[in-house]
């Protein structure tokens, strides 16, 4: 089977507020409904079935009781996500999957036997439509909408969790985007490379990133408060809140978005010396202690795990709780422990889950 059940399911509660799990089904509020014009779905009218089904599919299945629409698990990661087919199996968990085997087979014969100029066949090869990146319509700085109704919530929430706003924007109109943080990715030079656009109501996904055909994915970049120099320390957060919650304490902080990494987020990592510095809820000690560590590691990066304190779920909570950016570095100072091989089986936390 190619969708791993641990993987999708930590995928789903990362995108979606209410989650039930029974079995082979993973129950979610359905996105699909508001695309059509009907009433939010907050009773989990899409079910998903990691098993495939009654015809034992390898992408796994789901079905919106809501609207009827029918898919594949993959083809669901896609679409929230903005990814690729092949970012969106690894990210399942399906790194065996047929259909992904097959596509890269193609590929590489195709490659092969691809003519050039030495062929005496002087065929161009087309170059792919780029597509500038810019931010949603609609789309203005949080500085901007302190008179604005939902700009203001938008700020509310913001303070409520002791994050700076001034250098966010908010989208008020666009039929996508419409009522959500938008929370832009800059490359090295200062460039837009990517944003993530959150919810501030019932709005389903909770996050939204690019359209598909912009050809940028989460797999792609990283959310980075500040481009570490090389060689320096950089705590890995999953989410940018989080990321920004250790930039204000004035720790060098990434988000990734997800569970795992993929090759590009190796290639941006490379020259760090990693902190994994995850939520403490159980998938996401598991992310850290079975998944990103031994990945990291495999890779030659020296790397290093830390996780808030109970009762805390995560860093943006904890510094939601505490008066001084001081006592989270002094944490942080203390809490920091080196990871191993050995540490998915030696680990105190490992036996609590």
């Amino acid at each position: 089977m190619a969708v791993n059940y641990e993987a999708f399911l930590s995928w789903a509660e990362s995108r979606f507020d209410n989650i039930k799990a029974t079995g082979k089904e993973i129950m979610v509020n359905s996105p699909f409904p508001e695309e059509e014009g009907l009433s939010p779905d907050f009773k989990t009218h899409l079910w998903c079935n990691v098993g495939g089904g009654k015809h034992n599919r390898n992408d796994g299945v789901y079905r919106c009781w809501k609207t009827d629409k029918i898919g594949t698990l993959t083809g669901l990661v896609m679409k929230v996500d903005g990814c690729t087919y092949e970012e969106a199996v690894e990210l399942l968990g399906g790194h065996n999957d047929r259909g992904l085997i097959e596509k890269k087979m193609e590929n590489f014969v195709f490659n092969v036997n691809k003519p050039d100029a030495t062929d005496g066949f002087n065929i161009p090869t087309p170059e792919p439509k780029k597509i500038d990146l810019s931010l949603p319509n609609y789309t203005y700085p949080l500085t901007e909408l302190t008179n604005h109704p939902a700009g203001i919530k938008a700020i509310e929430i913001l303070k409520n969790r002791k994050l700076p706003w001034e250098g966010l924007y908010f989208c008020t109109r666009d039929e996508i985007y419409k009522n959500r943080i938008v929370i832009p990715y800059y490359g090295k030079e200062g460039e837009l490379i990517y944003y993530n656009c959150r919810a501030i109501d019932k709005r389903k996904p909770k996050y939204r990133g690019p359209p598909e055909e912009v050809g940028v994915g989460k797999g792609d970049v990283l959310f980075m408060t500040s481009w570490p120099d090389e060689g320096g320390i950089l705590y890995i957060c999953e989410g940018e809140f989080d990321a920004m919650t250790l930039a204000e304490c004035g720790v060098p902080s990434a988000a990734f978005g997800g569970k795992f990494l993929s090759d590009e987020h190796i290639k941006l990592l490379r020259g760090c010396k990693i902190v994994l510095a995850g939520d403490s809820d159980p998938v996401g000690l598991l992310a850290i202690l079975k998944n990103l560590g031994n990945q990291l590691l495999s890779e030659g990066f020296a790397v290093s795990y830390v996780v808030p304190p109970p009762p805390y779920k995560d860093w943006n909570e904890l510094w939601q709780n505490i008066e001084r950016a001081a006592s989270l570095i002094k944490y942080l100072a203390k809490g920091v422990k080196k990871f191993e091989s050995s540490t998915q089986y030696n680990s105190n936390i490992v036996w609590k889950l």
